[in-house]
């Protein structure tokens, strides 16, 4: 099991009856938290944090451990997570949610939204036949820089 490992949880909430604070439903968000810790605290993860947020409002949060071990500096707001990967995940999640809302189609292209792909020299065809779908699916033909 890895020594140290660090976490970050974001609940969005994206209808006005989901998005209640804590206080009215304080008997589940106490298990929600309660259950972050247990779970953060079974598979090692040294800190963590749980946010719920609808639109600019941040109606709860709870922060699990520590932000450096080496300190003993806890987990809190102002603790700066990195992500790695996990961009990618959120990508493809604000994609379909653009995709749900009719602001886009999987199967527009790319310069589209990134006109300055354009410029990029691609030996396979034009850079406007590669579509949102594409990037997403990994079969857009790109190739280690």
């Amino acid at each position: 099991m890895p020594t140290f490992r660090t976490v970050c949880l974001l609940i969005l909430a994206a209808t006005p009856t989901v998005a209640q604070s804590p206080a009215t439903f304080p008997t589940a968000w106490r298990a929600t938290t309660d259950s972050l810790h247990a779970t953060l605290t079974r598979e090692g993860v040294v800190g963590g944090a749980l946010w719920l947020v609808q639109g600019d409002s941040v109606l709860g949060r709870e922060f699990h451990g520590l932000a450096d071990r080496g300190s003993g500096r806890p987990v809190d707001a102002n603790t700066i997570f990195h992500w790695g990967s996990i961009t990618k995940t959120l990508t493809g999640i604000a994609i379909m949610q653009l995709r749900d809302r009719g602001r886009l189609s999987l199967d527009d292209a790319i310069v589209k939204y990134v006109p300055e792909l354009r410029l990029v020299h691609n030996p396979f065809g034009p850079m406007e036949a590669i579509t949102i779908r594409q990037l997403m699916s990994h079969s857009a033909g790109f190739r280690n820089g």
